[in-house]
This record gives C-alpha cells, sequence and structure tokens, in this order.
C-alpha cells in the first residue's frame, strides 16, 4: 500500500507508517562495474581556498605567453580580408589593457574550421580595427568565410620588457629581470595571496593559512658583485615568515633558505566585515641604485609535504577520502594552449590567453601531465578538457603522447617518458576520457564566460568537433575502448543534443550539466527541500535530462551520456542572500547531490559523473551578493572543513562497488506529492524512500535516502543471500536541515558496525538522511581485475 502525503505535510508530523517498508535487493544487474561518483579538479586559485598546488607562485619560470582565440566572421568578409563578429573595438581601452590593439594578430597563425572555407590555414598578414570591428586579413588563395563561420587564431606572444636570459640548465627560456624602483622598501615582484575575503565576499574569514616548515628556493644573479635582492614573505600588518637581503654575485647561484612557521603566527583570528582584512604577500626587490637581480626558478612550498605529485598532501588526501571514480581537468588557463605547454614542466610553461577582451596572456595552471599523475596517485580515471584551438598537428600527437611506447620512434611518447611516466598513459587507466573545450555551443558573445572559446551552437560544435576527432582516430594507436571521445552538451536545451548528434559521429559520448537548485518559492520548508528532493526523480522521468536521452536514443549512434558538472545551481535573482546561502550549505545538499547522481546512473546507464567542484567558497551574483557556491570543501587549508555535498558524494563513494543492481519496495511505501514549483515539470507523487543497490560477488551495500522531512521511517532490507554476520553503516542524519559546516562542524558522516547482521535487518530511518550498509565478503571485481575504479 502507498499512502499519500499532501505537500503541507512535510512541514508537520505525520503518522508513521503502519508497516516498515520492505527493500528487496535483487541479483538484477542495471549496470555492471560502474564508475564511482566522480568531481571536477578545478583550477588553482592564489586569492583563497584553491590553494591545490604546493609551489605557491603561478609562472614560477618566468616565461612567456601563448594567445589562442575563437572568432567569428561578420557578414561581408572575403577571401582574404574577415571582420570579427560580436566585439565592438569602442570597448578597447588601452589604459586598463582593454582589448586587443591594431597589430596584436599580424604575423600569427589563422585557420578556417567550418564552412565553404574551412580547411584554410596560413598567416594573417595584418590585423586592424575597421568599421568597430577586429578585422583579420589573411594570406593565400581560398573561399571566403560566410557570416558566423569559425576562425581560429594563435600566436606565441612577445617577451616583456623585464625578460631576460635563463639560468643555465632551465627548461625554460627566460628569467625576471628585478630593477631599483626608486626607494629601497619598492618592490619590482610582487605576488598577493589570500585576497579574496578582503576583495570579494568579506563573510569569507581568512582561506590559507601560513604555518609549518617551509622551503624558498630561486636562481638569481646580479649585475655586479655584491648587487643585493630583498625577498620577504609575510601576512599584512600581522606576521613576517620570511626575510632577507640577499648579497649575489655575477654568476647563477641556486638559492635555497628553510624556516619554520610557527602555529600561532597566522591564525584564523575574529575579524568584523568592516576590518581591514589582510593579504599574504611575497616580494622581490633591488634595494640599492645602480643594481639589477635576475631571478629565475622560483618555488616556495613546505617541505612537510609526502605525495610525490605537484598538489598539495591536503588536496591528495581530501581527493583518497573521496575515492572519485572520475577526476576531470578543465580551466581557463588550458584555452588558448598548445600540446607541449600542456605537458611542460612548471619552469617552461607559459602563461595563456584567449579572450577578445584582453591582450595579456595572464592565465596560469598545472599541465595535463600533472592532472594524470594526480589521477594515477588517487585511482581515478582522468577527464581532460582539451583546448578548441590545438593545432591540427597537436591531435595525432596527443594520442601518441597518452598511448604510444616510449622507443625514440614517437617523440611525443619520448616527451611523457622525459617527465616520468615511461608505460602509455592507456596503460595505466581503464580508459582516458578527452572532452573538446568547455561548453563550447555557448553564444561567442559578450554574456558567454567563456568567450574567445565558443562556437555558437550545436551544428558548430558537432560539425568541428567531429572533423577535430577524426584527426585523433586517424591515429594508429587510437583505441575507442582506451580512449573516450566527449562532446560537451547543454543540459538547459534539449535541442542542442540534437543539433550535435546531427552534425558529429565521431564523439562516444555526449556530456550535460543538470544542474539543480532552483529557488523561486520557498516560503516554507515544503517549498524549498520538496523540489529539491524530487528533482532527481523529474530529471530521469520527464525533465529535460529525460528529452536529451531520448534525442541520443533517436539519432540511432549508440552515444552514451556522461555528466560533465553538477551540483546547485542557485544564482537566479530573488532569494534573500542569507536564506539562500543557508540553502546551498545546509545538509541537504548531502542528500540532493548523490541522489541526482545515482539517479541518472541508473535511469540513463550514467557512470561518468563529475560533481562542480572541489572548490569555490562563492560566486558574486550580479546584484554583489555572494553565494556560496561552487566548492564542495569549504577551503583546504584554513578549517579543511567539507561542505556536505562532498560528504554525501564520499558517503555513496564508499558503497558502490561491483554491479549496479535493482531493488524493489513493498509493503508501506510512502509517497509525497510535489507541485510544480521550483523547476519541478509537472505534479508527481514521489517516494519518500529511495534506495540503490551493489553486488560485487559476496560483497554488497545499499544506499537508501529517507527525504522526509520530518519522519523517521522504518525499513527492512531483504538480500538475495545470507550476509556475513557484521555489516558497517555509514549514515549522514543532522537534527536539522540548517546545520551546516561553515563556521563550525556539524554535519559528518557516522560510521558504526552492525553485529548480527542478517538477511530481514531492520533500522529506522532518520528524516532527511542518506545510510549505506556495506558487507564484506570475497569480491569478483578484483577477483576478475576489475577493481581498479
Amino acid at each position: 500500500m502507498r499512502r499519500l502525503l499532501a505537500a503541507l505535510a512535510l512541514v508537520t508530523t505525520p503518522v508513521l507508517p503502519a508497516a516498515p517498508t520492505v527493500i528487496t535487493v535483487t541479483d538484477d544487474v542495471i549496470l555492471a562495474s560502474p564508475r564511482r561518483l566522480g568531481i571536477n579538479a578545478g583550477a588553482r586559485s592564489q586569492w583563497g581556498e584553491a590553494q591545490i598546488l604546493k609551489n605557491l607562485v603561478d609562472n614560477p619560470g618566468f616565461e612567456g605567453g601563448l594567445y589562442g582565440t575563437v572568432f567569428h566572421a561578420a557578414a561581408g568578409a572575403t577571401a582574404n580580408r574577415v571582420e570579427a563578429d560580436f566585439w565592438d573595438t569602442e570597448w578597447n581601452n588601452d589604459q586598463y589593457a582593454i582589448g586587443m590593439p591594431e597589430g596584436f594578430w599580424t604575423g600569427a597563425a589563422y585557420e578556417i574550421v567550418f564552412g565553404p572555407a574551412a580547411g584554410r590555414a596560413g598567416t594573417i598578414s595584418g590585423f586592424t580595427h575597421e568599421n568597430g570591428h577586429y578585422t583579420f586579413h589573411l594570406d593565400g588563395p581560398g573561399a571566403a568565410p560566410q557570416r558566423w563561420d569559425v576562425l581560429f587564431a594563435r600566436r606565441t606572444m612577445a617577451s616583456p620588457e623585464w625578460a631576460a636570459e635563463p639560468r643555465p640548465g632551465s627548461p625554460g627560456l627566460q628569467s625576471r629581470r628585478l630593477r631599483f624602483l626608486g626607494e629601497a622598501w619598492q618592490s619590482d615582484f610582487q605576488w598577493y595571496m589570500d585576497s579574496f575575503w578582503r576583495d570579494s565576499d568579506r563573510t569569507a574569514g581568512k582561506l590559507f593559512l601560513i604555518r609549518g616548515p617551509w622551503r624558498l628556493r630561486l636562481w638569481a644573479r646580479g649585475n655586479r658583485d655584491g648587487a643585493l635582492l630583498r625577498v620577504r614573505f609575510f601576512r599584512e600588518g600581522e606576521a613576517t615568515f620570511f626575510e632577507e637581503t640577499i648579497a649575489l654575485t655575477t654568476a647563477w647561484q641556486e638559492i635555497v633558505r628553510d624556516f619554520t612557521v610557527p602555529g600561532g603566527a597566522d591564525t584564523l583570528g575574529d575579524y568584523t566585515v568592516d576590518e581591514y582584512h589582510p593579504l599574504i604577500g611575497f616580494l622581490m626587490g633591488v634595494p640599492s641604485a645602480g643594481d639589477e637581480v635576475f631571478v629565475d626558478d622560483l618555488e616556495i612550498a613546505r617541505t612537510d609535504h609526502a605525495n610525490p605529485t605537484v598538489f598539495t598532501d591536503a588536496f591528495v588526501e581530501r581527493l583518497r577520502t573521496l575515492r572519485p571514480g572520475v577526476l576531470r581537468d578543465w580551466k581557463t588557463s588550458d584555452f588558448g594552449n598548445t600540446l607541449e605547454n600542456l605537458i611542460a614542466p612548471p619552469f617552461a610553461r607559459r602563461r595563456t590567453g584567449h579572450r577578445p577582451h584582453e591582450r595579456v596572456a595572464s592565465q596560469w595552471g598545472y599541465s595535463m601531465h600533472e592532472f594524470f599523475e594526480l589521477c594515477r596517485e588517487i585511482g581515478a580515471e582522468p577527464w581532460q578538457v582539451i583546448p578548441p584551438t590545438l593545432a591540427p598537428e597537436d591531435l595525432p600527437a596527443l594520442v601518441e603522447y597518452l598511448a604510444a611506447p616510449a622507443d625514440g620512434a614517437h617523440p611525443w611518447a619520448d616527451r611523457r617518458a622525459a617527465l616520468g611516466q615511461t608505460a602509455p598513459w592507456t596503460d595505466v587507466f581503464p580508459q582516458i576520457h578527452i572532452e573538446f573545450g568547455n561548453e563550447l555551443w555557448g553564444s561567442a558573445s559578450g554574456g558567454d564566460p567563456f568567450m574567445g572559446a565558443s562556437l555558437l551552437g550545436g551544428e558548430r560544435l558537432g560539425r568541428i568537433a567531429h572533423d577535430r576527432f577524426a584527426l585523433l582516430r586517424a591515429h594508429p594507436l587510437f583505441d575507442d575502448d582506451e580512449i573516450n571521445l566527449i562532446i560537451g552538451g547543454q543540459a538547459g536545451f534539449p535541442g542542442r543534443q540534437q543539433e550535435i548528434e546531427a552534425n558529429s559521429t565521431h564523439h562516444r559520448t555526449l556530456a550535460l550539466a543538470p544542474y539543480f537548485g532552483i529557488l523561486d518559492t520557498h516560503a516554507t520548508e515544503a517549498e524549498i527541500y520538496g523540489p529539491l528532493f524530487a528533482r532527481p526523480v523529474d530529471d530521469v522521468t520527464a525533465g529535460r535530462v529525460r528529452e536529451s536521452w531520448n534525442f541520443l536514443q533517436s539519432a540511432g549512434h549508440g552515444t552514451g551520456l556522461a555528466i560533465y558538472e553538477i551540483n546547485f545551481h542557485t544564482t537566479h535573482p530573488g532569494p534573500p542572500i542569507d536564506l539562500r546561502n543557508d540553502y546551498l550549505t545546509g545538509a541537504g545538499g548531502a542528500v540532493a547531490l548523490p541522489l541526482h547522481m545515482l539517479h541518472l546512473m541508473r535511469a540513463f546507464r550514467c557512470d561518468l559523473q563529475a560533481a562542480f567542484s572541489a572548490l569555490g567558497f562563492a560566486f558574486r551574483l550580479e546584484n554583489g551578493d555572494h553565494a556560496r557556491l561552487w566548492g564542495m570543501l569549504r577551503d583546504l587549508e584554513a578549517t579543511g572543513r567539507a561542505r556536505p555535498t562532498w560528504l554525501g558524494v564520499e558517503l555513496a563513494n564508499r558503497a558502490i562497488a561491483g554491479d549496479l543492481v535493482t531493488t524493489v519496495h513493498s509493503g508501506d511505501d510512502p509517497i509525497w506529492h510535489q507541485p510544480a514549483i521550483n523547476g519541478i515539470s509537472a505534479a508527481q507523487d514521489v517516494p519518500l524512500l529511495q534506495s540503490f543497490a551493489f553486488s560485487d560477488g559476496e560483497r554488497g551495500s545499499v544506499i537508501v535516502f529517507n527525504l522526509s522531512l520530518t519522519q523517521t521511517l522504518p525499513v527492512v532490507i531483504d538480500l538475495p543471500r545470507t550476509p556475513p554476520a557484521t555489516a558497517t553503516l555509514h549514515r549522514i542524519a543532522t537534527p536539522s536541515l540548517h546545520d551546516d559546516n561553515e563556521d563550525a562542524e556539524t554535519v559528518s558522516i557516522q560510521t558504526s558496525e552492525i553485529s548480527g547482521f542478517a538477511d530481514g535487518h531492520a533500522l529506522d530511518l532518520p528524516p532527511h538522511s542518506v545510510t549505506a550498509i556495506v558487507w564484506p565478503g570475497e569480491s569478483a571485481s578484483l577477483a576478475t581485475g576489475q577493481g581498479w575504479r
């Protein structure tokens, strides 16, 4: 019997069910050996919570820049003259370095990738401003691009005036010249960190603390013997961690200084919103007139990191506890990049740029090679987003880097070996996932956050990705089972998937980002949390994800579905900021996020999923408020606390092993009636109890969600065979959905042992909770070599 609970009853105290719900775990396999739930690694940010790299300084080799951009032809192009649409040169501002000046692209490479002129490539002979447009003058004969046809441009930036020759043996091409600026205290190199709490969300508090053992390492020389270099590392007005004036000679020398920062030197403190919020600074200057100093290959890092990657122990250990099945890497520093720079070591890696409203290559991040090393360290499959503007010759080279032996006959494999990975990456991971750009369907205009790296719609995206993936597939070492090619679709517009499928057959997977968390209506708990907990069922039965899936099926290409990002997306106007942030950071996230991901896994056999994102304290809304998105960790180094969304995924991953199997509910299986509000497509009845089970030989698990806001609900677990007498229970259950970990840890995974576990085990599930029971046994997946995931 199913009981109907009115929506209002969700905020009252309903009568307990007359009998428990029986959850029968079957042997019916839905999906064999699914991956554990994954996550986006995200980029390093010097500004606060995402200090995930050991070395605190970007571009530590002081290298130059690369620029690669996507632009669309305006109407009226000829074979040799193309005005770019979507940017008005009236918006350029030389004072603030906004927009590209005339000559910026002169001498750069171009490639036409969509339209009747596709396939043309050559040199940009001139770059001017005409009719309010960037205007590219192209060499060579050929067809003229039509309106909104797509062109790529790529260039290496000229070295800045401070560039000088590198130190001997450096993998880079230049060093940093420092000069006397007129006063002894002035610094020619300034690197500030932990500024988010000063310049953005002033309620954040410090997000990064300096403590423990550190090492400063750099190479330096002077223009004369006795030239002085002043180095200072500090928290403004509070503590100096290291300070020294170093006498140099004209010969390059390596300078190494070890120092320890006591635990009380840099503390969280108790600051008001109105007080000054001090930054962390690292400065290098020349205190004496007439001196010049040259610095190269700079490193500031703790000395007690134990893991072998470039990532901090705090980040690596957090990922190890999450146990993601896949780790996705996309960051804006990869846009405009080349394959050579994507795998370059830190001291040789250049900055990158791609935006039409900029003129300086300002982005820098960890490399693809370093990302793969991180994935190997934590046991996750890599999901790498590649720049759309990669040159055609870079694409087969990418396959060689991933899959070829380092035997002297494959130069890109030899580069991989020189970086420390001799065996092909395809021998390390069960599968490597390669995605063509990020949200390339974007409008390519002012409202597009990825302008300069967007293709304008699904037709262009599908066609260009098809052609680029053809270059990957043409390599003799390409193997579909080892390298999964992905195109990112648009969850909010299912028709986009139809456009992509009509124009590409070379991809194997289409990925969506079905964000959730609309909060237009929020007068009661039922209005806030009912739609949040009902949305997964709506998505897989009647919503836009189901519609997108239907388009994939009707296309008939066998394209699989993946999730490239998923989390709250409560950025729309309306809810007051306190209510919004309570919703985003509260215990409801521990239920909502894994519930969404497990429903997608079951409904669409979709096990390639990456929640968004590991880090990101808050996101600035249009009205200036800061919504506490997208980070599933509050921070790494200041408090180290996980948000409930992270904990929910971590709990689910403790249970995912073996095959996803069917569960059947019987007995008193209560439901509630969910009205069509806050993103729910139509009024519907939703089960209060939802379950997912996994079978791995004699080992097994079941995850059960109680979505009632007020009721403790009894269940009985009916198993297909006699389990061992001892099992482990993992649970997230809080007294209130408003509990969070922002200021203190009040939400956690509680783990306990169940003695006397048996078929027919009964337990009570607290309201708004998620519970996993895992029982041990011989693992079939480990016995057959399938346990890597």
